[in-house]
């Protein structure tokens, strides 16, 4: 039985509106929490920090080398379902999911690039990171150790 459900079927005063408002109240805060996730490339990779635009241009196939290097990028994506999919997307790249499946579909059709590599976990991004030189992907903060190497990290303060 949901909340709502449960309080539609009790008489209403004062304290139960109360009680409902604040459970609402937690409810949201906990779903607008966004976890600290971190751009991570191999330790070896001579990049020290990306900035959001290169990362943009980088996951929409604009960008296919390191800046000042002549080293290919293995672009390393969640999978949709994730949750830091989906909050990489909209708050990191700026694109909604619908406008990214239609850009995405043209770029593969003009045979311009690739799409990235999905994973479907941040371990596994990290474990793919760890063993490829010319990899990126996107982890949880939390988990950056010394075996990959962090060049961006949001939200930013």
């Amino acid at each position: 039985m949901t909340i709502l459900k449960f309080f539609s079927t009790i008489k209403c005063n004062r304290n139960k509106v109360g009680v409902l408002a604040a459970i609402l109240s937690a409810c949201s805060y906990v779903s607008l929490a966004h976890a600290e996730l971190a751009v991570v490339v191999h330790p070896s990779n001579p990049v020290t920090t990306f900035s959001q635009r290169e990362i943009s241009k980088l996951y929409l196939g604009r960008l296919h080398l390191f800046p000042g290097t002549s080293q290919n990028i293995i672009l390393i994506d969640q999978q949709e379902s994730q949750p830091s999919y989906q909050e990489f997307y909209r708050d990191l790249v700026k694109i909604r999911f619908e406008k990214l499946k239609r850009y995405r579909a043209a770029y593969l059709f003009s045979g311009r690039g690739n799409l990235p590599i999905q994973l479907s976990s941040d371990e596994k991004v990290k474990e793919y990171v760890s063993r490829h030189k010319d990899a990126i992907g996107y982890i949880d903060a939390s988990l950056v150790d010394a075996s990959v190497k962090s060049i961006y990290q949001f939200p930013q303060e």
